[in-house]
């Protein structure tokens, strides 16, 4: 069977338009000398894309930075950031906004800790959100699944497995 999500026909709503943007960082532990890969999804296609940058609460001097970065044909965009040094340890947000050419903008954002060495085996990762609903509940690899991926996907699998509608 197949399942199209953005299909408003399927019951669901049209979720393309409901569901914000999403930004991810590789792993919420950067440690200096590595490099960060940021990954958007769910953007507008071919939109340019802008960087803010806080460190420890404190804005960086980088805001709507672009870099001539862009959103791919299917909505994401693999975004890798420079080498960090040790001034750079602490606590980071960074927010990417995009624009389309008509004007349209959306944002997303990712919180991590840039350390001067690797946390310790076995360490839970920090939360990264600031509120309970982009709080991680747990982790799929270095990816923090929140309350609302969890309901969203929860959801889904109702409506497609269990709900015995076909």
């Amino acid at each position: 069977m197949y399942f199209n999500a953005l299909d408003p026909s399927n019951g669901l709503g049209d979720l393309g338009e409901a569901l914000p943007i999403s930004l991810t960082i590789n792993t919420p532990y950067q440690i200096v000398g590595g490099k960060p890969v940021y990954t958007l999804i769910g953007a507008p296609p071919g939109a340019t894309v802008y960087w803010s940058s806080y460190k420890d609460g404190i804005e960086t001097g980088e805001l709507n930075s672009s870099y001539s970065q862009t959103v791919e044909a299917n909505g994401t965009a693999r975004l890798e950031g420079g080498v960090w040094t040790d001034a750079q340890a602490g606590t980071w947000t960074k927010i990417a906004s995009v624009q389309t050419p008509d004007g349209q903008s959306h944002t997303a954002m990712v919180q991590f800790r840039v350390s001067p060495t690797a946390p310790a085996t076995g360490t839970v990762p920090a939360a990264t959100g600031t509120d309970f609903f982009s709080t991680p509940l747990f982790y799929l690899g270095s990816y923090g699944i929140t309350p609302i991926v969890a309901g969203v996907g929860g959801f889904l699998i109702y409506k497609l497995f269990l709900s015995g509608k076909r």
